[in-house]
């Protein structure tokens, strides 16, 4: 049986030949640099399914691996630094100290705080919820239509500015999360619903 990290691996590789193929159709073969190393392509908003050309950026290999160390995006350089076939335990020295906002979750065998509690919200934080909700569309009420308007708008758009920009959680705001925070107005629907359909994460038609 193949395991799911080969078929993830196979599926990252078939990506990367993507981009670089579509980098390569309008700036011709991409170029070595001193070393006679093939330079390689960065998304800049970190999608790496935007492959538009103003979202892909040549660099070299070092310079890959430093952006997304600056980014504290550890999992990234980490796949970077084993073609620069970095020691493994440089690594975690790297990581040493760093806060890692979004990063992990409930540990496993760690009960929930709210589980099995009643009344764990205050009046003031369900009124700020229902009121974020009120007179909103849940996404699962709109046409196949509707959805393929918003996909289509949301890939014809251009890179919107803030994309880049660090968030507070310590992330990098991408052009998903950024479109939907601008445009779920619009389509009288929650940021997190808008998100969820230009992602693919709903509606997978």
């Amino acid at each position: 049986m193949v395991s799911l990290n080969v078929i993830f691996l196979d599926l990252l590789y078939i990506n990367m030949r993507n981009y670089r193929k579509i980098w390569e159709k309008k700036y011709g073969k991409i170029p070595k640099d001193e070393t006679g190393r093939s330079m390689e392509i960065h998304h800049i908003d970190g999608d790496h399914n935007n492959n538009k050309l103003d979202n892909l950026k040549l660099v070299t290999i070092e310079e890959h691996y430093n952006i997304h160390i600056e980014q504290n995006d550890f999992s990234a350089a980490a796949l970077i630094g084993k073609r620069l076939k970095l020691p493994i335990d440089h690594f975690s020295s790297i990581q040493k100290g760093k806060k890692r906002p979004g990063v992990g979750g409930r540990k496993k065998g760690s009960i929930p705080w709210n589980k099995n509690k009643k009344n764990c919200f205050t009046p003031d934080t369900i009124l700020k919820m229902s009121t974020k909700r009120k007179n909103k569309i849940h996404s699962s009420k709109l046409s196949i239509e509707k959805i393929k308007e918003i996909r289509n708008h949301f890939k014809t758009h251009k890179i919107i500015e803030k994309v880049g920009t660090k968030m507070k959680n310590g992330r990098y705001l991408t052009q998903e999360r950024a479109y939907s925070q601008l445009y779920y107005k619009q389509f009288n629907i929650t940021s997190v619903n808008l998100y969820n359909i230009v992602k693919g994460l709903s509606w997978k038609i």
